[in-house]
């Protein structure tokens, strides 16, 4: 007997397999650094990462090598919709992506620090290659919120996330 949840699964996978773009997804962290005085990178007193960081340059936050997935990238950036009361809403950019990824808003534990918040970067790839072999990149994104996780009979088909370009 077929189950309705994993034939979606299948449908699902094999549409971002035949309609999707390439995208290296960069998953963010926190810096790791500890300095010689045993101070963390990041000081959560000052809402700072240490400016001479050798390992994040400052960031206070790192990005792990990519991992290169495939997922259907979306621009209504430019479009405006009507929001029903006489004015307009910008449209947004979303990706759609493999419901199998661990996509998230990193945030610190046990801080109240609300302006520490990592970011995963998705760069979107380009079919043609650089003179040195690697892809081109045609757009670079950051994840604008938590992923909204469509549920269909107890199976998640896809999740989207709606990015932005600016971190």
């Amino acid at each position: 007997m077929f189950k309705l949840n994993e034939i979606g699964n299948l449908v699902a996978g094999a549409a971002l397999e035949l309609g999707g773009s390439d995208i290296a997804w960069h998953k963010a962290d926190f810096c790791p650094y500890v300095r010689d005085n045993g101070e963390p990178c990041y000081d959560e007193k000052r809402g700072s990462a240490w400016i001479e960081c050798p390992i994040c340059g400052g960031t206070g936050n790192i990005y792990q090598s990519p991992r290169h997935i495939r997922g259907i990238y979306a621009d209504n950036s430019n479009r405006f919709l009507p929001d029903g009361s006489g004015g307009y809403l910008r449209g947004d950019k979303t990706l759609s992506l493999p419901a199998d990824l661990d996509i998230r808003l990193l945030k610190p534990r046990n801080s109240t620090d609300a302006r520490r918040i990592l970011r995963d970067k998705f760069e979107i790839l380009s079919d043609e290659c650089n003179p040195d072999g690697t892809r081109k990149i045609l757009e670079v994104v950051f994840l604008a919120e938590d992923p909204v996780r469509p549920v269909i009979n107890s199976g998640t088909i896809y999740q989207t996330v709606a990015v932005q370009n600016n971190f």
